[in-house]
């Protein structure tokens, strides 16, 4: 049985978009979306996870763009510490704001007349509708992050075989065609 890193290892991906762009460009459109997303949380006052966003994509803009195995590496494992942070603030938000929500419920339903409904309703508003949509955003952030992870780490493996991540395969394929160093594979005739 394989491990679970050793099957997101096997992944891989020829290009981005539908088979529009190589990984060289998937990277560069993926980390400019991030700077995007870095410049959203500015204007919503967000300086640090602005700062994050802006650092995070930047870093992977020239990662990209200079074909750097070794910048591509630390993109990727900026990308995914990023990630495991999202994930405990999920969990550590998920456990106060159940907390919160009920103290919130016990004070504002305290000596009505349908103090249970009260507390039911409450609980349900903001207790679990609130937690489930932030999952589901959070959810969502972390694919599109394991997405980009994937990018990244099938363009090193192209970059790092000789290839420019432009050649629209994938790192199989270019292994197979180029060789290991980006020399062709020699074949003898009758061997």
């Amino acid at each position: 049985m394989t491990s679970t890193w050793e099957s997101l290892k096997t992944m891989e991906v020829a290009g981005c978009c539908c088979g529009k762009m190589g990984l060289r460009q998937g990277t560069v459109a993926v980390s400019a979306m991030v700077v995007g997303m870095g410049v959203l949380a500015y204007l919503s006052g967000e300086l640090l996870l602005s700062a994050i966003y802006c650092l995070l994509g930047g870093f992977g803009l020239y990662a990209a763009l200079a074909r750097d195995a070794q910048s591509l590496k630390i993109f990727m494992g900026a990308v995914v510490t990023l990630v495991v942070i999202k994930v405990v603030v999920l969990l550590y938000y998920v456990v106060v704001q159940h907390a919160l929500v009920a103290k919130m419920a016990e004070v504002r339903c305290a000596g009505l007349r349908h103090e249970q409904e009260c507390l039911q309703w409450m609980q349900q508003t903001f207790g679990g509708k609130l937690a489930l949509i932030f999952f589901g955003i959070s959810a969502l952030i972390v694919l599109c992050n394991g997405f980009m992870v994937l990018l990244a780490y099938n363009l090193k493996q192209v970059v790092e075989a000789g290839g420019n991540g432009d050649e629209m395969m994938t790192p199989a394929q270019y292994k197979k065609e180029h060789g290991h160093a980006g020399e062709p594979i020699v074949v003898k005739e009758g061997a």
